[in-house]
């Protein structure tokens, strides 16, 4: 047994390598998987996908986004989050003036993300400044692109 171990992953009767538990990968999860016997499939992607391992990875697939976002898409998706920082603000009660002061930003720059004139990464930079002072998450906030034909997807 290697000598560096906490015990945690031998408690549950997992492999050393996956000390720390909260450290192990999706490649780990599989490798054990594999390791056991259990059968593992393929799918197949063909773009549109991001590896997302951290909060990081989270943000730039996010802000990755954008990139296949049309000029008028990009701006109502803005929109859309200007729409939901609005709703979080007026369930805390706040004004949007004060949130403009508690979020120390300029009122202009709210009243850009409500009408979607502000790109993509600024816009996630308000809404992480949102997350940050006010106890809402930030996935209450961020909209994934409407990827879909009129609301629905085909396969």
């Amino acid at each position: 047994e290697n000598s560096s171990s906490t015990g945690e992953a031998a408690a549950f009767g997992l492999p050393w390598w996956l000390e720390p538990i909260n450290g192990a990968s999706l490649c780990d999860l599989l490798q054990l998987l594999a390791d056991e016997g259990s059968p593992i499939g393929i799918a197949a992607f063909f773009g549109g996908w991001h590896e997302v391992n951290t909060p990081q990875d989270l943000t730039r697939a996010q802000n990755d986004t954008a990139m296949f976002l049309s000029e008028e898409e990009a701006r109502d998706q803005v929109a859309a989050m200007g729409a939901c920082l609005l709703s979080e603000a007026n369930d805390l009660k706040r004004p949007l003036p004060i949130v403009a002061k508690e979020l120390n930003m300029e009122l202009a720059k709210l009243e850009c993300l409500l009408r979607g004139d502000l790109d993509v990464n600024e816009a996630l930079d308000v809404l992480r400044r949102m997350s940050e002072v006010y106890p809402v998450p930030l996935n209450d906030l961020w909209l994934d692109a409407d990827d879909t034909v009129a609301g629905v997807r085909l396969f």
